[in-house]
């Protein structure tokens, strides 16, 4: 993980300019970016943009901004993690599809077995008669 000044500098350039990518290029230095590939570029980006205390930075700069009566840019989405959902909101419960029901007579040989166990119910019920 970045320091924390490196933090600030992100949070800071992300409000102003919307990109994360571009914050980040911003912040590292063109050098230091272009040594990197762009799928590693979006995921230290990315993991900046969720980072708890960045998010906190970049919402105290938009409230600056906001002051100041800048015009705030169009914010790329967040990615949002699945383990940092609030826990009091209910899930949508995923829907359910009715499995169709199967008999003995739909299996092959099941007309065979389903015989069998009629005829082991038929002594049963004769042993348990007398």
């Amino acid at each position: 993980m970045y320091s924390r000044a490196t933090r600030e500098q992100f949070a800071i350039a992300y409000a102003r300019t919307g990109k994360a990518n571009k914050a980040l290029i911003h912040v590292l230095g063109k050098e230091r970016a272009e040594r990197m590939k762009p799928h590693t570029l979006r995921a230290r980006a990315s993991d900046l943009l969720n980072h708890y205390e960045v998010v906190e930075l970049i919402e105290q700069e938009k409230a600056e901004m906001q002051k100041r009566g800048e015009v705030l840019p169009h914010y790329q989405g967040r990615t949002w993690r699945s383990d940092l959902y609030c826990k009091d909101k209910p899930e949508a419960e995923p829907k359910s599809t009715p499995t169709p029901r199967i008999t003995l007579a739909d299996i092959k040989g099941g007309k065979m077995l389903l015989r069998a166990l009629q005829g082991v119910i038929v002594r049963q019920t004769r042993v348990t008669q007398l």
